[in-house]
């Protein structure tokens, strides 16, 4: 029982190490402030205020170019898109191939802060998704 809550301690601590460099690595697409504010009074327990730029992405709900993001909807907008592997019965000669949906600007934005081309998803070969 014991190795049971160390493994879940790990995996959640895993988890969120995994989430907090998602949310350093896609800033400028989130919510989240950019350049942090100095504390209210100089005081390090009052709370921070926000930077201009966070509050410019707060009310035109755009980061200049694009749509600002939660973390979660950022999160569901790419797991939209999908890989399916294709076939054609009637020539089985011909191997089978991937195919995935075409990402969108955003999609793209965010997997290329990641260093994945976004652009190179759709028609990738079997063997060729361990490179993602």
């Amino acid at each position: 029982m014991e190795e049971r809550v160390e493994a879940q301690i790990f995996l959640c601590t895993l988890a969120y190490n995994v989430e907090w460099h998602l949310r350093e690595t896609w800033k400028e697409l989130l919510f989240d402030d950019e350049h942090p504010g100095e504390h209210e009074n100089g005081s390090p327990v009052s709370p921070a205020c926000r930077s201009e730029g966070a509050l410019h992405k707060v009310s035109t709900q755009q980061n200049g170019k694009n749509p600002v993001h939660s973390f979660a909807t950022l999160l569901e907008g790419l797991g939209t898109i999908q890989g399916n592997e294709n076939w054609i019965p009637a020539i089985p000669e011909i191997p089978s191939f991937y195919q995935f949906t075409k990402p969108n600007e955003i999609q793209k934005e965010a997997l290329g802060c990641l260093g994945i081309d976004g652009d190179k998803l759709p028609g990738r070969q079997k063997n060729d998704l361990k490179s993602l």
